[in-house]
């Protein structure tokens, strides 16, 4: 039985504005976590299984999909940022990983290099070398300033630093174009998916 234009209004069309905005939100500010999963789940309960959201089920899966794309790259970018500081830390003899300063530098790292320009990094770095030094196995090596050092991370990431920004790009503008279809969708819930745009030719 195809759902009357009430309920796809309600439990569809107002939901899935809210998730969408919500995502929107999020990308503007190069944040990881998109909240796709509730999309996903919607899914898994059958909201979509309805004959005449066919189509939408269609967009829904395209929209997943890049997303999540989004977010797999940024996840193993955030993954590869910490042994890349542990191998250039080691080869300035200042590895410490037990040290809450050494692990503090290490973890931030990745948001660093992706959201900000490395002056609050840089400047803790700095600070904490001295003490990170004092525990750690030196080498004769002199080790690198916090510049120093983010400037190379900075460029050893840099086809990722570019592809997570291509993604989130992309991924906006989907989700704008997805969000007025949504928004048409609740101004008439008595057409079928998309069906406005044949109607606007």
């Amino acid at each position: 039985m195809e759902l009357d234009h009430k309920t796809k209004k309600k439990e569809i069309y107002i939901p899935l504005k809210k998730i969408v905005e919500m995502v929107i939100k999020r990308l503007k500010t190069l944040d990881l976590e998109i909240p796709i999963a509730h999309i996903a789940r919607m899914d898994l309960t059958g909201k979509f299984q309805d004959e005449s959201l066919k189509s939408l089920r269609q967009t829904i899966y395209d929209y997943l999909r890049l997303a999540n794309n989004y977010r797999k790259v940024y996840f193993v970018f955030m993954k590869t940022t910490q042994p890349a500081f542990d191998t250039e830390m080691k080869l300035d003899g200042s590895y410490a990983p037990s040290l809450k300063q050494y692990n503090s530098l290490r973890i931030q790292l990745a948001e660093a290099l992706l959201r900000t320009d490395g002056k609050v990094w840089i400047i803790s770095y700095d600070q904490y070398l001295p003490t990170i030094r004092e525990h750690a196995d030196k080498c004769s090596k002199h080790p690198r300033a916090g510049q120093a050092m983010f400037n190379h991370l900075k460029t050893k990431f840099e086809k990722d630093l570019k592809e997570i920004k291509r993604l989130q790009k992309l991924t906006m503008q989907l989700s704008k174009l997805f969000l007025k279809d949504l928004d048409m969708a609740i101004k008439n819930p008595d057409l079928n998916w998309q069906e406005w745009l044949m109607e606007n030719k």
